[in-house]
């Protein structure tokens, strides 16, 4: 009976060093790569349980310092400026600091900083606007394009306030209709419908979703920070209200 021979037999000992390398980088490599995914300073994007990407590092109401989570200034960050075609919260001829916002409707994360921002917008009087823009995450949300589209169509049937309240309300029950939320601020049912059926409003949609990731945008929420002095400041996830006071209140010294 013939001898079982392995590997390094049939390649002989030239070769057998060469794939003993081999080997032997392939298997740092890879301990180097899970090293990597697992540790570092780095944030990362992660799945939470709906399946939304949500920035973890700063979505944690737990964090210790704000200097772990205060994002950098970057006057490089190429974002459209806010005009009056904007959907706006707050007076931006006045503010001295403007939060624009980038948002999936379908986004748990965004559901939170909204509730928060407008906690800001309230409290800081009339120093802070609040800009909302889209930014559908397909892959996650297949339906948020649509919806965010409808959020135009309350626009255009019910002015600025009309949009702000079809959010609100679509944040409160969810399991509303976008006919029903719009019959439950008071628009027509027939003339939304029709505005949705048309698709006039994706452009738009898509437009901003391109603006966010321009911006550095790669998650939601994301807003960037525009400041009188021409400062963008990026802030990653949905803070809590102390951290955005804490964030806020040395721009506005």
């Amino acid at each position: 009976m013939d001898k079982k021979q392995c590997v390094f037999d049939v390649l002989g000992p030239g070769k057998s060093f060469v794939f003993g390398i081999v080997i032997g980088l392939l298997v740092l490599f890879s301990i180097g790569f899970f090293i990597l995914l697992f540790s570092g300073d780095t944030l990362s994007i992660t799945a939470d349980k709906d399946g939304n990407q949500a920035y973890e590092q700063f979505n944690n109401e737990d964090a210790d310092d704000i200097d772990d989570i205060k994002p950098n200034v970057d006057i490089g960050i190429n974002i459209k400026p806010v005009t009056s075609e904007d959907h706006l919260n707050g007076d931006i001829s006045k503010a001295e600091l403007i939060v624009v916002e980038f948002s999936d409707i379908e986004c748990p994360y965004c559901s939170k900083i909204h509730t928060t921002l407008q906690q800001v917008v309230d409290e800081y009087q009339g120093k802070i606007a609040w800009v909302y823009r889209h930014s559908p995450i397909d892959q996650l949300h297949p339906q948020s394009r649509k919806k965010s589209e409808a959020t135009e169509c309350a626009a255009e049937l019910g002015g600025n306030d009309a949009f702000w309240k079809f959010v609100a309300k679509f944040y409160e029950d969810k399991s509303q209709s976008m006919e029903e939320i719009a019959a439950v601020i008071g628009l027509n049912k027939t003339a939304f419908k029709t505005c949705i059926d048309s698709d006039k409003y994706a452009e738009k949609v898509d437009s901003q979703h391109k603006d966010a990731l321009a911006s550095g945008g790669g998650g939601t929420p994301y807003s960037v920070i525009l400041t009188r002095d021409g400062k963008k400041i990026p802030m990653k996830g949905a803070l809590p209200i102390q951290k955005m006071r804490d964030l806020f209140d040395p721009l506005l010294k």
